[in-house]
């Protein structure tokens, strides 16, 4: 084993690294492979040469990132598993997520789209019944009426309303 990392030639912004060509993932250039072609053999062959996997990371390397797909075939699930390494620093940070999709189709299509539906009928009830209340209140106020738990009545308007505007943002 090596102890240090060996120093890399110039920064490569255009054109191949390691026979390969800057892609897009996520809307960040690097240079992507398959993660077995790299860690399961020592050399691979690339651009008429055989190449050190070890040299793939090297000390210009900003960050190195592992998507790992998987697939359910009984649920219709697929899972990304995305790891990343920040080595820009002495101090090495690690992000991960995971993210999961799945195609509604048929009966189960159906369902959600209902379910859809009654989630946003309630909350149009509910921004309905909290402009309602708000007119009250301001009618009431305006007519020098006192009203009893003040600040129960803003704080559950407020809290409604906010409930209205997260049903619709997320």
């Amino acid at each position: 084993p090596e102890a240090t990392i060996p120093c890399a030639g110039e920064a490569q912004r255009d054109g191949t690294f390691f026979g390969l060509e800057p892609r897009s993932v996520n809307g960040l250039v690097g240079y992507a492979d398959l993660l077995y072609s790299i860690t399961d053999s020592e050399l691979v062959f690339r651009d008429g040469q055989l190449r050190h996997t070890k040299d793939f990371i090297d000390v210009l390397t900003q960050e190195v990132m592992t998507l790992l797909v998987f697939y359910t075939p009984d649920a219709g699930i697929t899972s990304v598993l995305q790891i990343s390494a920040d080595v820009s620093s002495p101090q090495i940070y690690i992000k991960t997520a995971l993210l999961h999709y799945t195609v509604f189709e048929g009966p189960r299509l159906v369902v959600y789209i209902a379910v859809l539906c009654l989630v946003c009928a309630v909350a149009f009830i509910m921004a309905i019944d909290v402009v309602g209340q708000y007119r009250a209140v301001a009618h009431r106020k305006s007519g020098g009426q006192p009203l009893e738990n003040d600040k129960q009545l803003q704080l559950r308007l407020l809290t409604d309303a906010f409930n209205i505007i997260m049903i619709f943002l997320f």
